[in-house]
């Protein structure tokens, strides 16, 4: 038997979840977290629950990564510039730089060198969660994935780029979180 959220995943895989919760039937799923049977209300409600927490948790971060965009290629930023054409070597953060703008935003790029790609040469960004005090939805991540050396992606920006090449890298990032 599955527990109540390993059955939603299933159900909800199939495109068949509205129609699991509008099942009068009793469910025979067990929790497993404190290995209970479950009736269908109370299984409705856990799954319930669990799907807002989860689309909640999506959705904060895709907020959260859109304030980075702006910050980085915002009105009046100069930031995009810093991407564009790398200061630091390899292996060095190359922003966020001061202690108020790693608090605000939560996330370094991690500068991974250049690489070629169909005859153009690129910068690689590592983007990683920040230590320390960092908004929720950041904090969030770095607890449920490895940490502050985990990788929330890669992002390639084209060596001398405009403001909307670096937009545009940063925001493929976006729809793949």
């Amino acid at each position: 038997m599955r527990c109540c959220r390993g059955s939603l995943m299933t159900l909800m895989d199939k495109g068949t979840f509205s129609d699991r919760l509008d099942q009068r039937r009793p469910c025979r799923s067990i929790c497993l977290s404190d290995k209970t049977p479950l009736n269908a209300a109370s299984c409705r409600l856990k799954a319930s629950r669990y799907l807002c927490s989860v689309l909640s948790y999506s959705t904060m971060l895709r907020r959260a990564w859109h304030s980075v965009v702006e910050a980085i290629t915002g009105r009046g930023s100069k930031v995009w510039e810093k991407l564009a054409r790398p200061t630091v070597g390899r292996g060095k953060t190359q922003w966020p730089k001061s202690a108020s703008d790693s608090e605000n935003h939560g996330v370094r790029f991690h500068y991974d060198g250049t690489i070629e790609e169909n005859g153009s040469v690129y910068h690689k960004y590592q983007v990683q969660p920040n230590a320390g005090k960092t908004p929720s939805s950041w904090k969030d991540w770095r607890d449920r994935n490895g940490g502050t050396h985990a990788v929330i992606g890669t992002v390639k920006v084209k060596q001398d780029a405009t403001r909307d090449d670096v937009d545009e890298a940063l925001k493929s990032l976006g729809e793949q979180l």
